[in-house]
């Protein structure tokens, strides 16, 4: 699990200038947004569920995009 997450980081989050915050064991969830000030866009969530599901993550699922600010 340690490296996926490392993957995850290193191949998705950092190159999109994006920040993950989640945990979990055999389950994960977690929250991602900008590292800067900013709105993740539905390409930066398809690029993250394209990458998870490449991987046979099991129950791959996104919310809808919502501004971590003021909701």
């Amino acid at each position: 699990i340690d490296k996926t997450v490392d993957d995850f980081i290193n191949e998705v989050i950092e190159p999109n200038k994006l920040a993950f915050d989640g945990s979990g064991y055999l389950a994960w969830e977690g929250l991602i947004c900008m590292q800067e000030i900013g709105k993740c866009t539905e390409e930066h969530q398809a690029i993250v569920r394209k990458w998870l599901e490449e991987r046979k993550l099991d129950e791959v699922r996104t919310s809808e995009l919502f501004d971590v600010w003021w909701d």
